[in-house]
């Protein structure tokens, strides 16, 4: 169903929800984007344990202790943009797969450092996933 919001907005505790033009704002009263937001936006971090498969939905944020390798990622939507942090401590190159997805890897890209992390940035765009990564953090 549809949510009516009163002219001056909706109130919960000190955070203001506002509509206006089709702009949606929290913690502002005149919205310039279809969502603004004053204030941090958290994505929380998902524990994927030692797995190689990514769900993406699961947050925009995930770290795993699995080392480098063939890694599956899912359910990432366009125009999102997700980090994955590899907690790994052998050195491996990371591969990875979507199906339908087409992944286009830093020109230095290779091998990870052994007993280090690494963390990899995805940003997709349409069929594209764009790929950035830092090594031995």
């Amino acid at each position: 169903g549809a949510l009516n919001l009163p002219a001056d907005g909706l109130v919960v505790g000190t955070n203001q929800l506002v509509v206006s033009g089709g702009n949606v704002g929290i913690g502002t009263t005149t919205p310039s984007a279809k969502l603004e937001v004053s204030g941090q936006i958290i994505s929380k971090g998902y524990d994927n344990a030692s797995s190689t498969s990514f769900d993406m939905q699961n947050g925009n944020v995930q770290y795993t202790t699995a080392n480098c390798g063939a890694i599956t990622l899912s359910n990432m939507v366009d125009g999102g943009i997700y980090t994955l942090v590899v907690k790994g401590g052998t050195s491996g190159t990371c591969t990875f797969t979507y199906a339908g997805m087409i992944f286009h890897y830093p020109s230095d890209h290779g091998p990870t450092t052994a007993s280090t992390h690494t963390i990899y940035t995805f940003l997709r765009a349409g069929t594209d996933v764009y790929i950035a990564w830092k090594n031995g953090v």
